[in-house]
Parts: C-alpha cells; sequence; structure tokens
C-alpha cells in the first residue's frame, strides 16, 4: 500500500511541477534540489520517476532517519559549492528558518538563485507571519507577528524579486497540499474549517486574503 506521502506526491506535488515547468527547457531527466527534508519519501518517489534529487542539510543535523546518504550543507547557505544553473526545482518545506537571519538572507537568497536554472525556480512553504497559528514546524504554533522564520508576501516579494535576482513570485493555493486524514476531536473541525478556508476565502486570486491573517500558510513559486 502508497504511503500517506507517495499519496501526497501523486495527488498535489507532481501535478503541480508539471504545470509550473511546462515551459522550462531541461536535459533528459530533470534535477531538483531539497532542503532540510523531514524524511528523504518525496526524494526516493522523485527519483523514482526519473527525477535527479539531491538532499541538503544542514551540518550537525539528526540523519539517522533518512535513507541513503544525503549531500551535507555547509553551516551557510551561501558556501554551497554546487555548479551554476544546476537545478529545474529547488523545493523546501523549511527555507523561513534557514533565511531568519537578515544578515546573511541576501546571499543565501543569491546562491539559491545561482543553482536555479532561467526558468526554473522554487516551490517552497512557508508561514505567515501576520497569522498567529503556523502549521510548518518553523515557529511557534501561536506567535506574534515578529517570527524571524516566518514570512508575508510583501518581505518575500521585496527579498526574492525586488532586491534579488529571481524574475517573479506567486502565490499557489493551498487547498490539497495538507492531509485530511489522521485528525480526530478539535483537530478534526480545525482541519475542516481549514481546508474550507483555502478552497473557498484565502485563494491565490484574492491575494489581499490569501496574505491576510486569516492564512497560516504561504505556498509560493519563485520563478528564476
Amino acid at each position: 500500500m502508497a504511503s500517506e506521502g507517495s499519496r501526497w506526491l501523486e495527488r498535489f506535488l507532481l501535478p503541480l511541477l508539471e504545470d509550473l515547468l511546462a515551459d522550462v527547457e531541461h536535459e533528459p531527466v530533470r534535477r531538483c534540489l531539497q532542503l532540510q527534508p523531514d524524511n528523504e519519501e518525496e526524494a526516493l518517489h522523485l527519483r523514482g520517476k526519473g527525477w535527479i534529487c539531491d538532499l541538503l542539510v544542514e551540518e550537525g543535523t539528526d540523519l539517522s532517519h533518512l535513507a541513503g546518504t544525503p549531500t551535507v550543507l555547509p553551516q551557510n547557505l551561501e558556501d554551497m559549492t554546487l555548479s551554476d544553473a544546476s537545478y529545474d526545482l529547488v523545493f523546501s518545506g523549511q527555507l523561513g528558518p534557514l533565511l531568519k537571519d537578515s544578515r546573511s538572507r541576501a546571499r543565501r537568497i543569491g546562491e539559491l538563485a545561482r543553482v536555479c536554472k532561467p526558468g526554473g525556480g522554487i516551490l517552497a512553504v512557508f508561514g505567515n507571519r501576520l497569522c498567529p497559528l503556523d502549521l510548518t514546524h518553523s515557529a511557534p504554533i501561536l506567535h506574534g507577528p515578529g517570527a524571524s522564520s516566518l514570512a508575508t508576501m510583501t518581505s518575500l516579494r521585496r527579498d526574492f524579486v525586488e532586491s534579488g535576482a529571481f524574475s517573479s513570485l506567486r502565490p499557489l493555493s493551498v487547498n490539497g497540499h495538507f492531509s485530511s486524514t489522521g485528525a480526530a476531536g478539535p483537530r478534526r473541525v480545525l482541519r475542516a474549517f481549514l481546508e474550507w478556508n483555502w478552497r473557498h476565502f484565502v485563494k491565490p486570486e484574492r491575494e489581499w486574503a490569501y496574505a491576510s491573517v486569516f492564512n497560516p500558510v504561504l505556498l509560493v513559486w519563485i520563478q528564476k
């Protein structure tokens, strides 16, 4: 039986990537880089679909739960020893914590831009700093507006597009990103509300709502 992670990849991630990368020229196989994964299942599944999928984890990260031998990320993201334009896709659910230091943020974003192919980009999930609820494990589940590991749509456009080397940033629908199974009691009620919210109210085309206090999760495509 397929795992929940594999079902999510088939149901949500792969169709999304097919759409995002439809016009990007690539070698016979696509290349992606996953930053700070919770586990290696996503990378393994993409490899099974013919991708070359590399992993980068911070030095000191416990690797005992990962299958295979991932590449170890230097203490500073800006010290990556990767070739220019190496990847069609960089993706992460933990990019916010990697960019929380304002002194190194610009250099780290510059490195991410350097390793992305033209037309490729970053698919990332950020906790919304404006919403007091965090579902991304990037901050305390209840937090104030000063949480440095979270972001806003305004700060993301400023850092990646206006001050960085990326050409555009667009919000994507969060509907379907989270599994609707496994929740019970109050969590099930909260999950049902959030799914309704993502499906009907905080939609990407309604960015004033998407970027607001009503949406805890920002899913964005940042194109090179």
